[in-house]
């Protein structure tokens, strides 16, 4: 009996550090709202979420491209940085032709940092009818770990935000 305790202690092990190394799954970048239709003239938050890391994030940085004759960025927000940061965190947000820039990291010393969660929200304000695409610029989207080393993510999925607008 005290061989198949061992065993089943050995095996209760083995399956919650293979949960711990493998709980991100394959790591996602995507862009959120409730609703895929809207109104010309509406203002529409976009939350930006990362899922399935299984490092810490204390830094990243990425573009997002979307089409002007459709949207325009609203940059007078205030509250951008989303609910994955601790409130020791710093961040630049630059629009440069339809090209959105963002930078976010931890002020040294930060510890509510999340490895999950909302990034960032973006505003949108819905310039016409149509549909139109928000999307990330997939070869510029960068995380960093606590050494300000870029994490490997070479398996990264991502995906956009379509948008109906009536």
């Amino acid at each position: 009996m005290n061989k198949s305790i061992k065993a089943i202690l050995l095996l209760a092990l083995l399956l919650f550090t293979s949960c711990n190394i493998f709980s991100g799954g394959t790591p996602s970048i995507n862009m959120t709202n409730f609703d895929s239709t809207f109104a010309v003239g509406e203002t529409v938050p976009i939350a930006i979420n990362v899922e399935g890391m299984n490092k810490k994030i204390f830094g990243m940085s990425l573009r997002i491209v979307y089409d002007p004759d459709f949207v325009s960025f609203d940059d007078t927000q205030n509250d951008w940085i989303g609910s994955m940061w601790s409130t020791g965190t710093i961040g630049i947000l630059e629009d440069v032709n339809n090209t959105i820039y963002i930078s976010i990291s931890e002020i040294a010393g930060g510890v509510d940092f999340k490895p999950n969660g909302t990034i960032i929200t973006l505003n949108f304000t819905l310039e016409q009818s149509g549909t139109t695409l928000i999307d990330f610029v997939d070869d510029q989207i960068f995380f960093y770990d606590e050494d300000g080393t870029v994490i490997n993510l070479s398996e990264i999925e991502v995906e956009g935000y379509s948008l109906t607008i009536e």
